[in-house]
């Protein structure tokens, strides 16, 4: 009897794709999306802020292991590999400077408070 050796066939175009996870806040989403190795990285976010009902995906950042990820940078550029998760966070502003407020009365303080005025 004869061997049958079979051999799988890479098939490009499912290779041209990766499958990554958007994980947020908003759980009701489905988080997987299909994406090109060779399309910009902005096209997931925006196909995910308009799944997420969100106006403008520039209102969130996106994290992978810590790093933003760059908008007009591919996966394969930024390296992203099958089943990567990357993080959606709204984008938060503030943390201003603490101004000092010396007095007389509490030289201890560095900021005074509202009992010394």
């Amino acid at each position: 009897m004869g061997s049958t050796v079979r051999v799988k066939q890479e098939d490009p175009e499912r290779d041209s794709y990766i499958t990554l996870k958007v994980v947020s806040q908003l759980n009701e989403l489905d988080p997987y999306f299909r994406v090109r190795r060779d399309e910009p990285l902005q096209q997931l976010m925006m196909r995910w802020s308009g799944r997420a009902g969100v106006d403008d995906y520039r209102t969130f950042r996106f994290l992978f292991d810590g790093d933003r990820v760059p908008e007009n940078e591919t996966a394969d550029e930024f390296g992203l590999l099958d089943g990567d998760s990357i993080d959606a966070m709204h984008d938060q502003d503030g943390g201003g400077m603490v101004v000092f407020l010396g007095c007389s009365l509490c030289l201890k303080h560095v900021i005074c408070c509202f009992l010394c005025v």
